[in-house]
């Protein structure tokens, strides 16, 4: 939980039966594996499938929602894109220009871009949001990351528990 009783949420989104699509969840796998370990924080976890209702319904109230998707942005594989609103609500993400790597090229039908958009109209956002894209490479059915894409998983592992403990130590 963060001040005033709002939760912080961090959201995989993907299909893990899709190679680098399934990013998002692993993240989440890896991430309740290790708050499990350190007994750190109080942080729900989701995985989805990247419909912009369900999105914005599990970041619903949060103080902070972060994603984690993969998207073919044309990035080399494994890149990773991070977008933060730094507590301006949807002001401070551009849409427009993060769709080039995570709205547009989103492996999903709408996404998080369209989340973010429906959201702000219906005065849903969450009140700061990170978004983290990494740019993926192999798309075709199996349940393994590229390589470049389990590395990026790592260092987004990594950077969202540095999120999580700058939101605790703030709240």
């Amino acid at each position: 939980m963060t001040g005033r009783g709002l939760t912080t949420v961090v959201i995989g989104v993907g299909n893990r039966f899709r190679r680098d699509d399934g990013a998002g969840p692993v993240l989440v796998d890896r991430l309740n594996a290790r708050l499990a370990h350190s007994g750190c924080c109080d942080v729900r976890t989701h995985e989805l499938d990247g419909e912009a209702s369900r999105i914005i319904e599990a970041w619903s109230g949060a103080a902070l929602a972060i994603v984690v998707d993969a998207a073919r942005s044309g990035d080399e594989p494994g890149t990773l894109r991070r977008y933060d609103t730094d507590g301006a609500g949807g002001e401070g993400l551009d849409c427009a220009g993060a769709s080039v790597a995570w709205g547009a090229a989103s492996t999903h039908g709408l996404g998080v871009s369209e989340a973010v958009e429906l959201a702000g109209a219906l005065d849903r956002l969450p009140q700061r949001l990170i978004v983290y894209a990494i740019g993926g490479a192999d798309f075709s059915e199996g349940t393994e990351l590229s390589p470049p894409v389990g590395q990026a998983v790592e260092e987004v592992l990594d950077l969202v528990l540095v999120d999580l403990a700058h939101t605790m130590k703030d709240s």
